[in-house]
């Protein structure tokens, strides 16, 4: 791994990647690596250093372009604007996408632990609704744990003015895994982290929801960590 910054990023970014040797054995994880705090570095490094990330997918991947051809990846990364790549946190939001269109549950890439925690620090707020999504892909409040005064059993339509539709595309693509069915559950459950790690909405949040009949405008509070 050459020594520039993204070098260091990539090689901490792997150490929660996991690949399958083989269709019938365990998934193996890299070795642990540093995950440094980085406040620079080039579009060109940050390219090199994808291209060398998925050199090593390839190499222990033993059917890597199974659901998603080698040429359409190259494709999507030539096409990654300078901005996806100007810091940890926009590598991140760019490349985990990109692993996890390779549809292998076994396969993902995480946010470094230095960015992770920045993310997710004591007073950072998250959205506060528990969540339920439905295989035709709806989204209905579970619970209001926190007292924001939205029913239980409504259904959600935006976040922010972004349509849910809209918005469960893109989280989706953060979460690993060959069915859809999967991937949604997952994302109901983590909805709230996901949303702050994919997108970084808050600390407050402007929703479109509807329940027996009615169309309400809302905008609630998150909730603090720690």
């Amino acid at each position: 791994m050459h020594p520039h910054p993204f070098g260091t990023l990539i090689a901490g970014l792997l150490l929660s990647f996991a690949a399958m040797a083989g269709p019938t054995t365990r998934a193996k994880s890299l070795p642990k690596a540093p995950s440094p705090a980085i406040s620079c570095c080039t579009p060109e490094q940050a390219r090199d250093d994808l291209a060398q990330l998925f050199e090593t997918l390839e190499a222990i991947h033993p059917q890597l372009y199974h659901h998603r051809s080698r040429e359409s990846l190259q494709q999507a990364l030539a096409d990654l604007e300078p901005s996806a790549l100007s810091t940890p946190l926009a590598l991140w939001r760019a490349a985990a996408p990109l692993v996890n269109s390779l549809g292998d549950g076994h396969t993902w890439l995480n946010l470094g632990e230095t960015e992770f925690s920045t993310l997710l620090a004591d007073g950072v707020s998250l959205f506060p609704l528990a969540l339920r999504i439905t295989p035709d892909r709806r989204v209905w409040v579970d619970a209001d744990p926190f007292g924001r005064g939205v029913p239980v059993g409504a259904e959600l339509h935006a976040i922010d003015g972004q349509l849910m539709p809209e918005l469960l595309a893109r989280l989706e693509a953060f979460e690993p895994g060959e069915r859809e069915a999967f991937r949604l559950a997952n994302l109901a459950n983590r909805f709230s982290v996901q949303l702050k790690l994919a997108i970084g909405a808050g600390p407050d949040y402007g929703l479109n929801w509807s329940w027996q009949g009615q169309v309400s405008e809302q905008r609630i509070a998150g909730v603090a960590l720690g």
